[in-house]
């Protein structure tokens, strides 16, 4: 597969830098980063974690929100509140 991306000068210096140190092509030091990279397939927190961690990262996300936040019932959302009653 071919991919054709651009990249600041800083960043090609680098990477020229690297192939150099390493006395390979700039191709294959680019091809080895991207297939060390860590997989894009995760599994969710729920099949990774016990149930107890699960919880307290449940736990720690909500209460990183902030509390003053008005409740929104379910009519202060709906369709005829939103747009009128008679559409």
């Amino acid at each position: 597969m071919t991919i054709t991306i651009e990249l600041s000068i800083e960043a090609e210096a680098r990477l020229d830098r690297e192939a150099a140190r390493r006395g390979i092509p700039l191709a294959e030091v680019i091809k080895q980063a991207l297939e060390q990279l860590p997989s894009v397939e995760q599994k969710p927190l729920s099949e990774t974690l016990s149930p107890q961690q699960f919880a307290a990262a449940l736990d720690e996300f909500v209460n990183s929100h902030r509390a003053d936040l008005p409740v929104l019932l379910l009519e202060d959302i709906s369709r005829a509140s939103i747009y009128g009653a008679g559409e």
